[in-house]
């Protein structure tokens, strides 16, 4: 049944609870062709180090 998806939309509280929460079901859908986008609500600003743009 999964092989049937053409688009799929990963929705996360945290950067990483996709990831964990859904890893593998992602990596099936990435498998079979299916177009994966990826949301994260969290800025991550405390984990995250601070880039200089130059």
């Amino acid at each position: 049944m999964i092989t049937k998806f053409k688009k799929a939309l990963v929705l996360a509280p945290h950067t990483d609870d996709g990831k964990l929460g859904a890893g593998s079901a992602i990596s099936k859908l990435i498998e079979t062709g299916t177009q994966v986008s990826y949301a994260a609500f969290s800025t991550a600003e405390e984990s995250v180090p601070e880039t200089k743009w130059v």
